[in-house]
């Protein structure tokens, strides 16, 4: 039997993670990844986070906000634990694709109660926390995002 040896995620990163728990994930090629970001936005400020979301927790979020008639920014912000300190707009999305395989880390998102936000977590949440430009080979911003989850997102190829 070969065992293979798992990368600990860092354990500032890992508290971020609900019970400190995250699952080591080697991400492929062509993977798309979400983020929402400020306007305007600032391209060196988009990796500077090691926080993404994949696409089906992406689309489960635009369900709830459909379905509980909320603004996604606010369903986002509750379920990533994103303060508004941290990203105050949440008001444009940047999807990337990876140009390579990437080691990352895969769990739900700790609650974030110390800032006095309705920040509770329990959405999944990606961390690849030395995510370079050179590791993506494309990316797509929508600015503005249309906060409501109505609109449908223009399709990626």
């Amino acid at each position: 039997m070969t065992r293979a040896i798992v990368p600990l995620c860092p354990p500032t990163l890992a508290e971020m993670f609900v019970g400190g728990i995250a699952t080591a994930v080697t991400f492929a090629p062509d993977q798309r990844l979400y983020k929402l970001v400020n306007i305007p936005v600032k391209r060196e400020q988009i990796l500077r986070s090691p926080w993404w979301i994949r696409e089906p927790e992406f689309d489960r979020l635009r369900q709830i906000s459909r379905t509980e008639r909320r603004p996604l920014s606010e369903v986002v912000r509750e379920r990533l634990a994103i303060a508004s300190r941290w990203n105050p707009g949440l008001d444009g999305l940047c999807i990337l694709y990876l140009a390579r395989h990437k080691l990352g880390w895969l769990g739900l998102a700790a609650g974030q109660p110390k800032f006095g936000e309705n920040l509770f977590g329990w959405g999944e949440q990606v961390c690849i926390p030395d995510l370079e430009w050179r590791d993506i080979a494309a990316t797509r911003m929508q600015v503005p995002f249309f906060q409501s989850g109505e609109y449908s997102l223009v399709p990626l190829p």
